[in-house]
């Protein structure tokens, strides 16, 4: 999961993550048409989890960022 980015968001307010949902085992979120939103409450004290599964257009995992001197590239 990471973080989302919030905008105006209030001190002690919920933290908010995101992932893909696919069922692949591995993690991998491919292909997939729902993300799964999860919201902290309480995050600097007995944090308590609510997640929610969040319908969107058909996506596949980015490709991996290339790296200087790797030898794979993308083409």
């Amino acid at each position: 999961m990471a973080p989302a980015t919030m905008h105006g968001a209030s001190p002690g307010g919920p933290m908010w993550l995101v992932e893909g949902a696919g069922a692949d085992p591995a993690g991998d979120a491919l292909p997939g048409t729902t993300i799964r939103v999860v919201r902290m409450d309480n995050v600097l004290g007995e944090a308590s989890f609510t997640s929610y599964a969040v319908a969107v257009t058909a996506y596949l995992n980015p490709f991996p960022a290339l790296q200087p001197g790797s030898l794979f590239q993308h083409q």
